[in-house]
């Protein structure tokens, strides 16, 4: 059996509201168009906590979002950059900013205890 990614597994046991289902969809979104700061330690901690939390409902965004996602970890073609692009500007304009920013503080919290 595969040990869960440390992050994960805390993603795992947390109950996340739907805002916070869409900030890890908006973080994803801004990692995979190329414009996230953070460290590869920390993307690779984001982008499993994405896996573990895909399947749950946010408030913004609908199951589709997820296809497009998908779509752009496997093919990182012009067309989708675009689509990815245009799906972060989106994401960012539809979050509130205190919004995002607590929860960045709460993933930063969570995961230096992990």
């Amino acid at each position: 059996m595969q040990q869960l990614h440390p992050a994960a597994a805390w993603a795992d046991r947390t109950e996340f509201v739907p805002i916070h289902v869409d900030c890890i969809i908006a973080i994803v979104l801004k990692i995979l168009d190329n414009k996230c700061k953070m460290g590869a330690k920390e993307k690779t901690s984001l982008m499993a906590i994405y896996d573990v939390t895909r399947t749950r409902k946010g408030q913004l965004f609908d199951m589709t979002i997820h296809q497009e996602i998908e779509a752009a970890r496997l093919d990182n073609s012009a067309l989708l950059a675009e689509r990815i692009h245009q799906l972060r500007k989106q994401a960012e304009a539809s979050i509130e900013k205190p919004v995002m920013k607590a929860f960045k503080a709460l993933l930063r919290n969570a995961l230096m205890t992990v």
